[in-house]
């Protein structure tokens, strides 16, 4: 950007070179013309160049405003935003004391800054149609009017309107009083007291600039020079009319603030209870479902469940009806918490319902206390081989850690027997069951020792197995030596050699076509060598 001091400057060139060129006497007129024009053009060039903007002019600015106009220190007729006047000190409709104004738009005030300010809210109302349509009237009633609007949505509505600065409270009072509540509000002012100056000396330059371009093109002589004259005048043209869109742009906007206005039904209350307080233990699934009555019209739901961990939020459309007709239940939810330092929870549940008759919201709490399991480790024996029929004692021992109680034991035995249970006393670690095993069978059976116990953080349930080996051992036995067992035995063998021999004749019998065609072939090749 050219300083200032230099865009006096550009103009007073301009000025000299056209005196300089019409002081050129004789015949060396044209010549002389002709020879300058084009530093004189060099010099327009540069200042149309000072002049390029870096933002752009908005549509909606209405009605053209005259160079003349600009410059008139009278404020406008009250039909249309007076213009911010061309001199020393700056004017803007923006009022700081509240004073009052006469008409549509507020009188102008000698201020030493301009300020352009924007208000946006969020506010609940019970009519969202009705709402829109009485920010329009009253954007209307101020002198102002609707930018844009937008009620597309049943439960939702959006309007932008411009108001008089100086009425701008009072458009927020009264947004305020025709609103079930406020939800957010937020004023901001912005001061372009710099770029609107900073337009204005724009301004000046590129109209002294074209004045000047003016009078040259008058004493153009040559074709060739109108023409290089013209294409600079046009550009300084459009940078004048840019100008000027711009400065009337800040003009309107700084008499005329920007209110924005979102707009959300009031909803129903929707009775809900999210569950009764829950306990668990580190890493066990903890199972949430909550139930809640809508109001009559209200079909659709969607809902959330924050879990107070930090997990985030589980959302979800999904419910299922009960036996009483008016009340529903949300999907089950299941939530694993990882760590019980935080422990208690509190667990957030909020449902939003929608519908012809509007809309609906509930929401409840409970708590999840969360304590670390203790861990029982089970040790049911060493593996025992016995003779069927014989009587098995059993010896499991297993850990008790604090905080458990209760504890119980459950022997099964695994051979379809019923099992043996009871409690466990206090301090004891052991526990011990006899057992009878009247069948043999050739793999061992298993038996299992079951603990159970109850603790803060939940229920307890750890088991280990034993092996039993059962023999047979029943028939004449002398000493160390059982008759029945050797020709079981004996038995065993011949039935072992009995099985190979048929599985040879099996496969005999699949191969035995196979060698016969084999041997067959054989047999006609070794004739057919002794004939040759």
């Amino acid at each position: 950007m050219i300083p200032r001091m230099s865009r006096l400057v550009v103009p007073l060139l301009i000025v000299m070179s056209i005196v300089l060129a019409a002081c050129s006497g004789g015949s060396d007129d044209v010549e002389s013309f002709s020879i300058g024009i084009d530093s004189i053009l060099a010099t327009a060039d540069t200042a149309a160049l000072s002049g390029a903007s870096g933002f752009a002019v908005k549509s909606q600015v209405e009605a053209e405003m005259s160079a003349d106009e600009m410059a008139s220190e009278e404020p406008r007729p009250a039909s249309a935003p007076a213009a911010l006047v061309d001199r020393n000190d700056i004017v803007t409709y923006a009022t700081e004391d509240g004073d009052d104004s006469s008409g549509p738009v507020a009188e102008l005030v000698t201020q030493s800054r301009i300020i352009v300010r924007t208000a946006d809210m969020h506010i609940i109302v019970t009519d969202i149609s009705g709402a829109v349509d009485s920010t329009a009237d009253m954007a209307e009633e101020f002198g102002g009017w609707v930018v844009s609007s937008n009620r597309s949505a049943k439960h939702r509505g959006f309007i932008s309107i411009r108001v008089p600065a100086d009425r701008l409270e009072e458009a927020i009072q009264r947004l305020r009083d025709s609103a079930v509540d406020v939800e957010s509000e937020i004023i901001s002012s912005r001061d372009v007291t710099d770029q609107y100056v900073d337009l204005q000396s724009r301004l000046k330059n590129q109209q002294a600039t074209e004045v000047a371009l003016l009078k040259l093109l008058e004493r153009a002589t040559k074709v060739e020079d109108a023409l290089r004259i013209r294409e600079t005048l046009s550009t300084i043209q459009e940078e004048v009319e840019l100008l000027l869109g711009k400065i009337k742009l800040i003009e309107t906007t700084a008499a005329f603030s920007l209110l924005n206005l979102s707009l959300e039904l009031d909803a129903a209350e929707m009775t809900t209870d999210a569950g009764d307080d829950q306990a668990a233990g580190v890493g066990e699934a903890v199972r949430f479902r909550a139930s809640f009555t809508p109001p009559e019209g209200i079909e659709d739901f969607v809902y959330t469940w924050d879990f107070g961990d930090g997990s985030g939020l589980f959302r979800s459309d999904r419910t299922v009806p009960t036996d009483d007709e008016n009340t529903r239940e949300t999907a089950t939810v299941t939530h694993v918490y990882h760590d019980e330092q935080d422990s208690p929870y509190n667990v957030h549940f909020e449902i939003t319902g929608t519908g012809d008759a509007g809309i609906a919201e509930g929401e409840g709490d409970l708590t999840v206390t969360i304590t670390r399991i203790p861990t029982v480790e089970v040790f049911a024996g060493n593996r025992i081989t016995v003779d069927q029929g014989e009587e098995v004692d059993l010896d499991g021992s297993f850990t008790r850690p604090v905080g458990i109680d209760n504890v119980k034991y459950r022997w099964t035995f695994g051979d379809g027997s019923d099992p043996v249970e009871g409690g466990v006393a206090d301090g004891v670690t052991n526990v011990v069951a006899t057992h009878t095993y009247p069948n043999h069978r050739p793999f061992p059976f298993n038996a299992r020792l079951t603990i159970t116990a109850e603790s803060d953080a939940g229920d307890i349930e750890s088991s280990a197995v034993v092996d039993i080996r059962v023999l047979e051992t029943e028939g004449w036995v002398i000493g160390d030596w059982s008759l029945q067992e050797h020709l079981k035995t004996a038995v065993r063998s011949l039935s072992a050699a009995g099985q190979w021999g048929v599985t040879g004749l099996i496969w005999l019998g699949i191969f035995s076509p196979i060698i016969a065609i084999v041997l067959a072939l054989g047999y006609q090749a070794r004739r057919r060598a002794r004939s040759g």
